[in-house]
């Protein structure tokens, strides 16, 4: 009884494994030529553009928040050697 419960296991395992490689290589195969490069591939202007303006936030972000935090630092530092 247990093994051929193991040997149906195993067959739905199997299954399942087809089953998921086939559906990979049929979306590899959808998605392929939308993206490739024979194609023309896709216009990535506006995403470049995007990503050059938030890179720019990003740093400006980054740079407030590392000069807030030599600030706090300083302070921290003042205050321990005037109170300590």
């Amino acid at each position: 009884m247990l093994q051929g419960l193991k040997k149906a296991a195993k067959a739905v395992w199997q299954k399942g494994k087809t089953a998921v490689a086939a559906l990979g290589v049929s979306v590899g195969a959808a998605v392929a030529p939308a993206t490739s490069h024979a194609t023309g591939g896709l216009d990535t202007t506006a995403v470049l553009a995007a990503l050059t303006d938030m890179q720019t936030a990003i740093v400006a972000v980054g740079g407030a928040i590392i000069v807030v935090a030599a600030i706090a630092v300083s302070y921290k530092w003042v205050k321990g050697m005037l109170f300590g």
